[in-house]
């Protein structure tokens, strides 16, 4: 019963997850002790989730082949059935994406199928319908919704220009394995790809013939990929066990490793990109602040003082200035009492 996707709501204050078990649940990240909504459950299990820009949208995609979709706002009436599973061959629905406008919604199948829909529409025939090279693992739209891209077990991510489907689409190759997932930045630069082999693949989507960046340290397969707000930090996720998180803009610098205890299926930062949200094989959600000022702020609200000179040596360093990272609490104990003194 793993976790294998999970959107969030773009103004970040509700968080889907889906999974092996078909369920789909509704977290509310403002109180989280407040529990969460169950949208539907036990039905076939859950592999992909997409959230529309405008919030009004929740689509699935399961492992029969079918394509659920949910208008949030009455998320009590039953879905749009988008794609029914006898269209697929009960095909496993491996990947879903909104583009950032809202203009349309794709799926990629472990059949080999990549179909789009303008959103608008949902409910009629797919705008684009292709097939792929092998089972397609991951589809992405670029920031400005003209390219549609997709990867999968012919170690190539292709794209095409959504407004010409017809044309042949262009190939992005020297993958060292299939492609598990993909994802481009939000200013349009970056293209990322994770394969079976562990290795991450940046590419710069302006001069897409330029060698792209490898991000060598996963050793299985990256199931996921995702960049932050600022198109600075990109997060995988692989069958090692562990999230990594990496500075695109220092690519030689070592990334920040969150192990987890199991497999990690899928990781998402929130839209103010203050959080990163990972799921994994043990049915678990792991939420981790991602900027130092926001943990600092958090701990501020739990803290009496700061810390003092002393205890800055011993767990922050001498090499490091000192401070008050707590600029409305009063100084630490030694401070407080050398001034009594």
């Amino acid at each position: 019963d793993a976790v294998r996707s999970v959107a969030f709501h773009p103004e970040g204050n509700t968080l889907a997850s889906a999974g092996d078990d078909g369920s789909i649940r509704l977290w509310d990240m403002q109180h989280r002790d407040g529990g969460h909504k169950v949208l539907i459950l036990r039905n076939a299990g859950k592999r992909s989730l997409a959230l529309s820009p405008d919030g009004q949208w929740l689509v699935s995609g399961d492992v029969e082949g079918g394509v659920l979709a949910w208008q949030l706002a009455q998320s009590d009436t039953p879905p749009v059935q988008i794609l029914s599973q006898d269209l697929l061959s009960h095909e496993i629905i491996s990947s879903l994406v909104f583009d950032r406008a809202g203009t349309y919604l794709a799926c990629g199948s472990q059949g080999g199928r990549i179909l789009a829909w303008k959103t608008a529409e949902l409910t009629g025939p797919p705008l684009i319908v292709l097939t792929g090279n092998g089972r397609v693992q991951a589809v992405a739209f670029s920031s400005d919704s003209r390219h549609l891209a997709w990867g999968g077990d012919d170690d190539t991510v292709r794209f095409l220009d959504v407004a010409n489907p017809s044309k042949t689409p262009q190939a992005l190759r020297g993958h060292r394995g299939q492609i598990q997932s993909i994802c481009f930045s939000p200013d349009g630069r970056w293209l990322a790809s994770g394969t079976a082999s562990g290795d991450i693949l940046v590419w710069d989507f302006q001069q897409v013939k330029t060698n792209p960046i490898r991000l060598i340290g996963h050793i299985s397969p990256v199931t996921a990929v995702s960049f932050n707000a600022d198109s600075h930090l990109l997060a995988s996720g692989s069958l090692d066990n562990t999230v990594r998180i990496w500075d695109i803009r220092y690519p030689g610098d070592e990334s920040i490793l969150i192990e987890h205890d199991t497999w990690v299926w899928t990781v998402a930062f929130s839209p103010d990109g203050n959080q990163l949200v990972s799921g994994s094989a043990d049915r678990n959600l792991y939420l981790w602040t991602t900027r130092s000022e926001v943990l600092a702020g958090r701990i501020c609200t739990k803290v009496s003082r700061n810390m003092d000179r002393e205890e800055w040596k011993t767990f922050v360093g001498e090499d490091i200035p000192y401070e008050k990272t707590c600029p409305d609490l009063p100084g630490g104990a030694q401070e407080q009492a050398e001034f009594r003194d």
